[in-house]
């Protein structure tokens, strides 16, 4: 009888010793995953973090750079509007566009002709002849002397190349100065984004 009893009592022991094991392993791979998911959520909170933090910049550099760029389209047409035999001669503009830092420098007249420019080969360019130009001759039916277009960076007409274009009124005459920026800053930026 003894020998039954301690029998049993091993056996049930023994299961019961199992039983244990399998319940810690049980409980120890929900602690586990539990924690593993823990880990998983605070990093995608991070990376979410990260990622509207780097928007926020890029938008903050954008405004920036939207504000700095009108104002040089600002400048370059103060000096065409009073320094007249600048207008027509393609080296000064280039200078006038090396002192201001942009990339390009365009003169627009009534009808929406590019008369002269930084950059020859764009001389002569009907704005109205190309999607990326034409949203410009809107500052020409504007009544408002202080009209503007900052445009987003995009193709542009001629060579095909990323570009962001300003646009001002021209106060004088009727007419648009237009400067152009390949926009490097936005566009690395971007990528790090």
């Amino acid at each position: 009888m003894q020998k039954v009893f301690i029998k049993y009592a091993v056996a049930i022991m023994s299961a019961g010793c199992v039983l244990i094991l399998f319940i810690n392993y049980l409980l120890y791979l929900h602690m586990l995953e539990t924690q593993q998911l823990r880990t998983f959520e605070t990093k995608i909170d991070q990376v979410i973090h990260t990622l509207e933090n780097n928007q926020a910049e890029l938008q903050m550099m954008n405004e920036n750079l939207d504000v700095d760029y009108l104002t040089r389209a600002k400048a370059a047409a103060y000096v065409l509007d009073h320094q007249e035999e600048v207008e027509m001669d393609v080296s000064q503009l280039q200078y006038l566009a090396d002192l201001l830092d942009v990339d390009e420098l365009h003169m627009i007249d009534e009808n929406g002709i590019i008369v002269s420019a930084s950059v020859a080969q764009y001389i002569g360019m009907d704005m109205a002849d190309h999607k990326q130009t034409r949203p410009f001759l809107a500052l020409l039916e504007s009544d408002d002397p202080n009209a503007y277009l900052i445009q987003e960076p995009q193709p542009n007409a001629s060579a095909d190349k990323v570009m962001q274009y300003v646009g001002v009124a021209r106060k004088s005459k009727k007419g648009i100065v237009q400067v152009g920026f390949e926009p490097v800053r936005q566009l690395q930026m971007q990528s790090r984004n």
